[in-house]
């Protein structure tokens, strides 16, 4: 759920132990947000109404959230109420289109969901960016769009924009670190940078089993140099021994090691002295 504007949240009737309750609260909703369960956050904006019927943004979300879930008559209802507290409010046009189209987001949605599965994807981010119109995707359905939009030829830069935006924004929550470093790992320029946070997570005892898999395969994909016999190096030591891992390390090691040193022959042929070649 997009985290709307608000330039008027309270109203002169909150007192200070409201004010306390509201804050306490609003660090519940960012909590429920980095775990994308837009069910606990909706619970917590009604929480917040009780303290404060007139709070903003808590009636601009409700109004998202009950709009996606396909109930438009009440999400035109948190949006009246918008409407009377904060005639001004400035994410109000946005708002009543989303209450407008509100029956035909989940269709959307769906659509776009079998369109990936079916394998074709540009038709799936078609029918998402459908539904999200001009704003970016709600945080519940952020990772799903993102890591669909990463596998299309051209959207891959502007997902790695997007899973960056939720790494930065959930510090506490390395799962959105998982994606993103995941993937990083799809291409080259940024595989060392991947490979770097997949290790980090493998301490991790809820994300190892998924963390070190990337890892991995990161390694295999790498188009090593010199320089990356330490990546391979770490991975084995904190790991365990790996055929494949060692033997890609192993033949790096082969194409990167200097030439024998020529024979007298071959010196002699290098000078053009085919006599003292033979």
């Amino acid at each position: 759920m997009r985290k709307a504007r608000d330039t008027d949240r309270s109203t002169p009737e909150v007192h200070a132990e409201d004010g306390e309750v509201i804050s306490d609260l609003l660090a519940k909703v960012e909590y429920w947000k980095s775990r994308g369960r837009e069910d606990k956050v909706a619970e917590i904006w009604r929480k917040v109404l009780d303290s404060d019927p007139n709070y903003g943004q808590a009636l601009a979300e409700l109004c998202v959230y009950e709009a996606q879930s396909g109930r438009k008559k009440v999400a035109r209802e948190y949006l009246r109420r918008l409407e009377n507290a904060h005639p001004e409010h400035p994410d109000l046009p946005r708002l009543r289109r989303i209450v407008d189209m509100s029956e035909d987001y989940r269709v959307l949605i769906e659509e776009a969901r079998a369109l990936n599965a079916a394998g074709r994807t540009r038709e799936a981010i078609a029918k998402y960016r459908e539904a999200f119109g001009e704003d970016p995707p709600p945080s519940y359905l952020a990772v799903e769009f993102y890591t669909t939009l990463g596998g299309t030829k051209d959207g891959w830069e502007e997902a790695r924009i997007g899973l960056k935006r939720l790494h930065e924004e959930n510090p506490n929550d390395q799962d959105y670190t998982l994606v993103y470093a995941k993937h990083l790992t799809y291409r080259e320029k940024t595989r060392r940078e991947g490979i770097r946070l997949l290790r980090n997570l493998s301490s991790n005892s809820q994300l190892r089993n998924q963390a070190r898999p990337a890892w991995k395969d990161a390694l295999l994909w790498l188009h090593a140099r010199a320089s990356d016999k330490s990546l391979f190096k770490q991975y084995l030591s904190e790991v365990g021994e790996d055929a494949e891992v060692r033997a890609r390390m192993d033949a790096m090691a082969v194409a990167t090691a200097p030439p024998p040193p020529k024979s007298q022959g071959e010196q002699a042929l290098d000078r053009n002295d085919y006599e003292a070649a033979e």
